[in-house]
Parts: C-alpha cells; structure tokens; sequence
C-alpha cells in the first residue's frame, strides 16, 4: 500500500510517521518559492538554520567565500542580512554561486522539523510539475507538509497541497494507493480554486499581511505554476537542485563550480 497524506501544519508529525517517507514541504508565502527561486538562478545550495543568530554563526565557522545571510521575521528582513525572504529578490546577478544562509518564521522550522524523513523536497506552485513528476517516479510514501504561519493553517499552503495531491490522483489510481482526508479535502480545495490563486493568497491571513507591509507583488510571483524546473533537495543540511533535464530528474550543480 501506498500511503500518501497532507498534515496542515509540522505538529501534526511525529518521527515515526517521516522515517521511511518522502515529505514535501510547502510554505507558498514564502520560504518555498524563496528557495526555488534561489536554485533556479543558480545559488549553489541555501542552508536553513533555525535563527538569525545561528546563522550568522555557521556563516563565520563555514567561511564560505560568497555567501549571503537571507530570511524574514514577520515578513520583514532581518536586521544586518543581505536579503530578506521575496523571491524576487533572489535574481541569478545576486545569487548565482553563492550559497545562503537562510532562515525565515515557518519555512525553515519546517524543513528542520522533518530532517530525518527518507528524503525532504522543497515544493511550490513555482516548480509543480516537477515535484510531480519526482514523486511519480518514487514508490515511498508520501507526506506533504504544510508549514502553515505560527502553528496554525494556513490557506494556501493547504491549496498548494492540494494542487500536488490532484496530480497524483490523476496518476496514480488503484487499490494499492491511499490519500488521507485531509489530502483529499485539499484536492477538492485546489480543484474549486485553480484558477484563482492570487486571489485564494490575498484571502489568507498571511497574504494580507505581506499587502499590509509592501509585499503585494509577490502574491502573484508565488502563484506562477511552473515557473521553474528545479527540485531543492535538503540533504545534509544543506539544500541543493535537482534540474529536470529531457524528461527525467538528474541531480545537478545548480550554480557553477
């Protein structure tokens, strides 16, 4: 059996549950589409840490030649870093070669959280297809994360979650396979909601609140489905690309040596 599930927020997990397991996490707003952005433009890795301290910490001891310090507290970049957390922002004249030390509210506590799973990947709008296409290659179980905002749900991260979980139903079928209630009121969600993602963002509470604060635009780079073909993998503390090359999933450098 083939058992593939969403937990709305990290609370949700426990060890057990992530141990043989592939787990995505999702933070839509915008840890996730922070760190595709990031690979896409060909950073060599982004290191999620838990503060802006620890950080700043691992910067000194790695002394890694080209590095940046990004990440957010309460949507806003943290004091003394190069970058906060807006995609955007991670343009390939900024990021390309260097690695990044990051750390943001809900995304990297996340990540952190499930660090132990069989394998951890990095999912958005901005790389569906490709998340798809790698899960459909795997024959794990499946748990799709979402990070939510301070311990609580959140609206589109759940949609997200239900954009993957819709394209596996369409793909996977049969009695060997099975989705959790909560995967399948988020593919319901999503399918009721497709054409309207920036306006299932700028609902949510999180995305009023990048509105409120100047981040706006960065509700519709979010909800750009496909808008890149990589796949952040965390191996090892560090979180690297897989590029999508002709069809299949090769593990790559994304920046060069």
């Amino acid at each position: 059996m083939m058992n593939i599930s969403v937990c709305t927020t990290p609370a949700e997990i426990t060890d057990d549950d992530i141990r043989n397991c592939i787990v995505v996490v999702i933070d839509v707003l915008r840890s996730s589409s922070t760190i595709i952005a990031a690979l896409a433009n060909g950073a060599r890795e982004v290191i999620p840490v838990s503060t802006p301290a620890e950080a700043g910490e691992l910067a000194s001891r790695l002394d890694i030649t080209g590095s940046l310090m990004g990440g957010e507290r309460e949507g806003r970049q943290i004091e003394g870093f190069d970058l906060g957390n807006s995609p955007p922002q991670y343009a390939e004249d900024i990021v390309a070669g260097k690695t990044v030390f990051f750390s943001s509210s809900n995304g990297t506590p996340a990540i952190l959280r499930v660090k132990n799973a069989n394998r951890v990947i990095i999912g958005g709008f901005n790389n569906l297809s490709t998340v798809l296409e790698y899960l459909l290659q795997q024959r794990k179980e499946i748990i799709i994360l979402c990070s939510g905002r301070s311990g609580r749900f959140s609206l589109e991260d759940f949609v997200c979650a239900g954009s993957m979980i819709a394209g596996l139903m369409g793909r996977l079928k049969g009695p060997d396979v099975s989705f959790n209630d909560a995967a399948t009121a988020a593919a319901e969600l999503y399918r009721r909601n497709m054409n309207l993602l920036v306006d299932v963002m700028r609902r949510s509470e999180h995305g009023k609140r990048l509105m409120e604060i100047g981040f706006g635009k960065d509700l519709s780079y979010c909800a750009q489905i496909d808008s890149h073909n990589v796949l952040p993998l965390y191996v090892e503390g560090k979180i690297r690309g897989l590029k999508q090359d002709a069809g299949a999933l090769a593990e790559t450098e994304t920046a060069t040596a």
